[in-house]
């Protein structure tokens, strides 16, 4: 076990030799070609993101994004825009590295849910159920959105590095879905916490004329989905993702307690404002 900051560690293993290199936090001055600069990382996997796909239009799970939109694209923070443009440059380093012979890839990923997730994105709805006050979904819920387990992932990743096919492609896709709706997600976590959700219904533009702190807070209303491909890990090692209900109870725990924070504040009087009209 070696602790310490990125640049640091690469640095303490100057000259090692590895079996496997996973890459979670690569960025541009420290990214894929410098691994390969100070030591033999053996197969290297960058872990990127299924939204890099989202910088460019009509690009699969596991195709490279060649040519940039001229903007942000709508929906997308400002930090998940640049979050994601490192992700791209890294991705791109994994490519010249492959052009130039090394065992480099890339496998691209959706959100993964399990216990302990530092996001609380999913007590974001556990929370706001728990109160019995109404809960926001952003146009009904009705996007979609594609969630792994993380047993699911560490499964299939652990059959897969065990294998030659690490290196075989450019890029790898972690899909386990083509996607199923927010809402049903949030059904399924009421439905485990044994809570009774009682929804209201509003527009992207209701909320950003009335209530815009919500946009930027609720985790899953900017999902959208893609289809697996003939990439996808799980498809390719012979594991079925399990189905949210099969798994949401293990994530989930306890049933949660109301929290209250200032944005909950806010909504259930911009809730109440819209009941009074």
């Amino acid at each position: 076990m070696v602790a310490g900051e990125r640049a640091e560690c690469l640095k303490m293993l100057r000259g090692h030799r590895f079996d496997l290199t996973v890459d979670l936090t690569s960025d541009a001055q420290t990214g894929p070609e410098r691994v390969f600069g100070l030591l033999d990382p053996g197969d290297y996997v960058l872990i990127s993101s299924t939204w890099v796909n989202r910088l460019a239009l009509g690009v699969e799970a596991d195709q490279s994004v060649r040519e940039l939109g001229s903007a942000k694209p709508d929906n997308m923070l400002d930090a998940t825009y640049r979050y994601l443009q490192h992700k791209l440059r890294a991705e791109e380093a994994v490519e010249r590295l492959r052009l130039s012979g090394k065992p480099a890839t890339t496998l691209r990923s959706p959100i993964i849910w399990g216990q302990g997730d530092h996001t609380r994105r999913l007590q974001f709805y556990r929370h706001r159920m728990a109160d019995q006050s109404s809960l926001i979904l952003v146009d009904g819920g009705s996007n979609r959105a594609q969630i792994v387990w993380s047993k699911d992932a560490a499964r299939v990743i652990s059959m897969w590095i065990t294998t030659s096919e690490v290196s075989s492609r450019l890029i790898w896709e972690l899909l386990p879905d083509s996607g199923v709706t927010v809402k049903s997600i949030i059904d399924e976590i009421a439905d485990v916490a044994k809570l009774e959700p009682h929804y209201v219904s509003l527009s992207k533009r209701q909320l950003s004329n009335g209530l815009p702190e919500y946009l930027v807070s609720e985790p899953l209303w900017r999902e959208t989905s893609l289809r697996p491909t003939g990439s996808n890990l799980f498809q390719n090692m012979g594991i079925n993702p399990s189905k949210i209900s099969d798994w949401s109870r293990h994530v989930c725990g306890e049933a949660p307690t109301p929290y209250e924070v200032l944005l909950r504040q806010r909504e259930l009087q911009y809730l109440g404002g819209l009941k009074a009209a």
